[in-house]
């Protein structure tokens, strides 16, 4: 068996004394009978357990997974560099260790030394099982946290660290997220969503399957006891038309007068990709007329 990268765990056994073959055995065999086994704790549940055999001159290493009684069965012949061979009775045969067990030592220590090249440097494991490290210094995020200073930060400071890519693939994703205005007043009598004369705001933004979006207006109605609608449709990766379940809807009590309002939505379902999220018009009555429209959108990730 060639030697491994995959660092399975390997039996071992304190105080196993050296023995010797009760008879011999040929290059082929797959077993073998020793003298004195009884030292020999099987490695059944803990991996293949390495064994060495010499007549003094040559020797060759074998690798086994079974003991019962003085019988050494499941023998995989000629690991570590070494040539199966035919070996006589009464050769010495001991319990060893392989170049895999220093390796797997020794990958974890280069491991270490490699990715913590500096203090304040966390390890974090990336998806080819090595490790990477993510300075607290270099960090404004990792600053915080090491300083438990975190609290203290502004809201606007938290969204621009989330929105950082320091910690781009360990902790959180880069934050996609864009936005649009639109100042313009102008008015709509239709009673499905529509564009205005001046569309939009829209906003371009690649998304996973969820996004936060954030609508905003001055919306007014010029007949009281109707509703304006403010929604939004998706277009590019995913398809989605206005609907009023996703729209900001005000009931106007009292005709032209001005409401600055917002609404905010998890957006659901979505295709991952380029989405494109248009905001959209409708008045159940009467004209309604927005303003200073706005709209965000957050990527949320999948």
């Amino acid at each position: 068996m060639a030697e491994s990268t995959a660092y399975a765990r390997r039996g071992f056994t304190g105080g196993a004394v050296q023995t010797t073959l009760a008879s011999g055995i040929t290059a082929g065999a797959t077993s073998m009978d020793l003298v004195d086994a009884s030292t020999w704790a099987t490695a059944d549940d803990n991996g293949p357990f390495r064994i060495t055999i010499t007549d003094g001159t040559t020797e060759e290493e074998v690798e086994a997974t079974t003991v019962s009684g003085n019988t050494i069965s499941s023998m995989t012949r000629g690991v570590g560099g070494t040539s199966a061979a035919a070996w006589a009775s009464g050769v010495t045969v001991k319990l060893t260790s392989s170049v895999r067990d220093y390796d797997e030592a020794n990958k974890w220590v280069n491991e270490l030394s490699g990715a913590a090249t500096a203090a304040n440097v966390a390890l974090v494991a990336d998806a080819a099982n090595s490790l990477a490290g993510v300075s607290f210094a270099a960090s404004r995020v990792m600053a915080r946290l090491a300083s438990g200073d975190l609290k203290a930060a502004t809201p606007a400071e938290i969204v621009t660290l989330l929105q950082g890519t320091e910690l781009a693939g360990y902790i959180f994703a880069t934050v996609a997220n864009d936005s649009a205005y639109v100042a313009t007043g102008e008015g709509t009598t239709s009673a499905t969503f529509t564009d205005l004369a001046t569309a939009g705001p829209a906003v371009t933004v690649t998304t996973g399957t969820k996004a936060l979006v954030i609508i905003a207006g001055q919306i007014q109605n010029d007949t009281i006891s109707q509703q304006p609608q403010m929604g939004f449709a998706v277009s590019g990766a995913t398809t989605l038309a206005a609907d009023a379940t996703r729209a900001l809807t005000l009931y106007m009590a009292t005709a032209n007068v001005h409401i600055e309002a917002s609404y905010a939505y998890i957006v659901e379902g979505l295709t991952a990709g380029s989405n494109t999220f248009t905001a959209k018009y409708a008045a159940t009555g009467g004209t309604a007329t927005f303003q200073e429209r706005r709209i965000s959108v957050v990527n949320m990730g999948s």
